[in-house]
């Protein structure tokens, strides 16, 4: 009778045990896919930041280049002139503001010249953005604006005298960031910025903006004061606190929990943070949790149920046996003398005992709970450079060529964002006859900025017929682009950098060959090259998604794509698409 109660503690301690390896299973699967999905959020967002702030910072390059802004620093030009030509260019540009600034910090133009909250006369010289562009640096700075108190990111670049050796004044560029802010709110995400010092100066939610992740140390209050980075505000710590409990990275904001996601922008020595709310988590683990109980309280009732079925079958048994017994002894004892040898086998029957046994089974239940926008960039900023020069040699008309350029190529990097439903459906776009050749060659000079620097050698080998394929002409410059750029990036630590590209015509069919003389691709990364998100790259140089893409837009127009290592070294992307119609060779 003593086992009883022990065996019960025994079920009673392993459904507890069990109960709680779910817990732990299914709070583990939940925070790992949050922190999957952080890190997709993430790397979107940073491209946001980033792509938000670049597509102005040529701005202060292309004032500081412009002659009647240097004779006004030299005092001898036409400040209203200035004045209309800087709040032309703001307008157009979309920016916030652009002035200038003389050596002492004194604004001289400015493209809110004719506003109330003009910055025409007014010193900014205690500004970072300033000093740096003073020494020769370009520079870039968040700050409160202290004329119009509204927040902005400055871009500066330095404007030098006509001899070019002497720095005379800066250019600045002010971005509104604001609607960055208003897109997270509007999709429902909570993100936040910070700068350096851990100061939220960006955020989805106004409650948490300029808050410090941490006390601030009295050299850096003093800092922001002396430079106004935050005027007219007391910056006050967020006062979250981490739950050591659940998970390191799980913190505890306003009385809510959330996991907590962040990534470095080394670009502008910011962080980026995304908070998951742990509030459906907790709901969907304390869900798993009590199917789990429940389903254990189940099993084990049903256990005792059928023991104590077991049990009591057994007591009749035994109850029905003993009345027998009873009755064969009574009448043996009547008939002992005639009945001598019933007797002896009514004896050995009371030495049978007959057992049963059943066994039941337990199962266990589980539960499975299953961000390249760089290159379109380069080429702007490729054509921008080509601006400023035809600019400066008055070639108006190539300048004009330039900018219409740029206009087509922001239309491409929203045709290449676009891409990344292709993984869901296919494109929408068009697909026309596309000249191979002449692709190659402008994506060549697309990427020249980035060939040139990298001490990169280009031999092209493209046949003189001309090779068209039925395709869309955006995304065959796109996975040309991929692969040249990964050829480049390949060959980053090599002696020899050659880049070859070969365009065969093999009569239905046209063949382009990208070698390079890199690194190589190694057996197992040859499997996964195709698959999205997988990188060879180091943390923050790529998504992964290049070649799937490019793999994906090449299925699409009916070719493959496919990777060899070279003999001597490198690596060689194949691509064989179908040519069109109207240009095959005929079959011989």
């Amino acid at each position: 009778m003593k086992k009883r109660p022990i065996g019960i503690l025994i079920a009673l301690a392993m459904a507890l045990f069990s109960i709680w390896q779910v817990y732990q299973l299914s709070k583990s699967m939940v925070l790992s896919s949050l922190r999957e999905t952080g890190e997709a959020r993430l790397n979107l967002y940073a491209g946001t930041v980033q792509g938000a702030l670049e597509k102005y910072s040529y701005l202060p390059f292309l004032l500081a280049k412009n002659h009647n802004i240097q004779h006004i620093l030299q005092g001898n030009g036409d400040s209203k002139q200035v004045n209309r030509y800087l709040t032309v260019v703001n307008k157009q540009a979309g920016s916030a503001a652009l002035f200038i600034m003389n050596s002492a910090g004194v604004t001289l133009c400015s493209s809110n010249w004719h506003e109330d909250l003009s910055f025409v006369g007014k010193n900014y010289g205690f500004r970072p953005y300033f000093k740096d562009a003073m020494e020769g640096v370009a520079s870039g700075f968040f700050a409160i604006g202290v004329t119009t108190s509204r927040p902005g990111y400055f871009f500066s670049a330095p404007i030098y005298n006509f001899a070019g050796n002497t720095v005379i004044g800066v250019a600045v560029v002010k971005i509104d960031l604001t609607p960055l802010e208003k897109s997270w709110l509007e999709g429902g995400e909570m993100v936040l910025v910070g700068d350096k010092n851990g100061i939220l100066f960006l955020s989805s939610l106004s409650q948490y903006k300029y808050k410090s992740l941490e006390p601030l140390a009295s050299e850096t209050i003093v800092t922001i004061k002396e430079e106004k980075q935050y005027h007219g505000i007391t910056i006050q710590p967020l006062g979250f606190k981490k739950s050591q409990l659940f998970a390191d990275d799980v913190i505890s904001l306003s009385g809510a929990t959330y996991l907590l996601s962040s990534r470095k922008l080394p670009e502008f020595q910011w962080r980026i943070y995304y908070l998951a709310s742990l509030t459906e988590a907790r709901k969907l683990i304390f869900g798993t949790v009590t199917i789990a109980a429940v389903t254990l309280f189940l099993i084990l009732l049903l256990t005792l149920y059928l023991r104590e079925r077991r049990l009591k079958r057994i007591s009749n048994r035994r109850a029905s046996h003993a009345k027998k017994l009873s009755k064969i002894n009574k009448r043996l004892q009547l008939e002992i003398k005639e009945h001598s040898r019933t007797e002896k086998e009514l004896r050995e029957t009371q030495q049978e005992v007959i057992q049963a046994g059943k066994l039941a089974a337990l199962g266990q239940m589980s539960a499975v709970i299953s961000h390249e926008l760089n290159q379109p960039i380069a080429a702007i900023r490729t054509y921008a450079a080509s601006c400023r020069k035809f600019f400066e040699k008055d070639k108006k008309q190539m300048v004009l060529q330039n900018l219409d350029i740029i206009s087509d190529l922001t239309e491409h990097m929203g045709s290449i964002t676009s891409q990344l439903k292709s993984f869901a459906r296919k494109s929408d776009g068009e697909f026309e006859p596309v000249n191979l050749q002449d692709r190659i060659n402008r994506v060549q000079f697309m990427l020249e900025n980035q060939i040139r620097p990298a001490g990169v050698m280009v031999n092209l080998e493209l046949c003189e017929t001309p090779i068209t394929v039925l395709a869309d002409p955006v995304k065959i410059d796109q996975v040309l682009i991929n692969l040249i750029r990964n050829a480049i990036d390949s060959m980053a630590n090599s002696t020899k950098k050659q880049l070859t590209i070969v365009l065969i015509n093999k009569e239905t069919n046209a063949e382009l060959h990208i070698s390079d003389s890199g690194h190589g691709i190694d057996p197992e990364s040859m499997r996964q090259l195709f698959e999205p998100f997988f990188t060879t790259k180091g943390a923050g140089e790529g998504l992964g998604l290049g070649l799937s893409i490019s793999f994906r837009i090449i299925n699409e127009i009916g070719g493959t794509i496919r990777a060899t290592e070279n003999e001597y070294g490198g690596a060689t992307f194949i691509v064989c698409l179908p040519q069109h119609l109207s240009n095959r060779e005929p079959t011989k």
